[in-house]
């Protein structure tokens, strides 16, 4: 009986661990699929990390609480897009960063985090989120509100990219219109110089041939007649007829 019991509590744990681990699993699954990150223009994790009591600004903070506001007042308007069926209160702790941010990442800081919506009133849907806001209507909401979070910041670093959409200004043109036509003048140059050289090389080619064979020209002498009848007469008088 006793053994009968150790079994049965055995199952009984297996089945649960196997619920919980496909829960978290989930979980964790849709949180991924579901953050977004957002790159501060020419920012450094020393700047941006700079000691609050200097500036006045902890940016991460300030970062979050601007994201959970723009997420609050866009849901509240479009609570089928935020998988939400009633208006539901957002606070910084909702913003999770990723344990990376924020990153160095090509001369910007570069801040990954989702939403969490978990306990919040959703509509309960199938198609629906149920632990994280969408990806897509977290993108609009920080493209939208890319001002507010480069205001945020103790310095004003400016968001430039939302994912791998630029938000920011456009790149500036200048340097390419100067570098395009420098570009071509060089190909232009290097092809008269290779030009100039094949003809140098080929001039002096023709200069270090043996004489009589530069060229593919023939010299001929022409026989003139009385040439001809002289030598005839000649031979005439060397084989004289019998």
């Amino acid at each position: 009986m006793l053994n009968l019991c150790r079994v049965s509590l055995c199952c009984f744990l297996l089945v649960l661990f196997h619920v919980r681990w496909g829960y978290c699993g989930e979980k964790e699954d849709e949180r991924t699929e579901n953050t977004v990150f957002i790159r501060y223009n020419e920012c450094t994790v020393e700047r941006w990390g700079k000691d609050p009591e200097e500036t006045g600004i902890d940016n991460t903070e300030n970062m979050k609480m601007t994201v959970a506001d723009l997420v609050k007042a866009h849901c509240d308007d479009n609570l089928a897009d935020c998988s939400l069926s009633s208006s539901s209160e957002f606070t910084m702790d909702d913003v999770v960063l990723s344990a990376d941010s924020p990153l160095y990442f090509n001369g910007d800081v570069k801040m990954s985090f989702y939403v969490n919506i978990e306990g919040k009133s959703l509509t309960g849907d199938d198609d629906d989120t149920e632990y994280a806001l969408p990806q897509e209507t977290l993108s609009i909401i920080c493209e939208e509100g890319k001002d507010a979070l480069t205001n945020a910041t103790n310095g004003g670093f400016r968001v430039d990219f939302v994912g791998d959409k630029r938000v920011g200004p456009p790149l500036d043109g200048t340097l390419n219109k100067i570098m395009i036509p420098l570009s071509l003048c060089l190909v232009i140059l290097l092809a008269v110089i290779a030009v100039v050289m094949n003809h140098y090389h080929q001039k002096e080619d023709k200069e270090h041939l043996p004489t009589g064979s530069q060229g593919d020209d023939v010299v001929m002498t022409a026989v003139k007649p009385k040439d001809k009848e002289r030598a005839g007469s000649g031979a005439s008088k060397q084989n004289p007829t019998a």
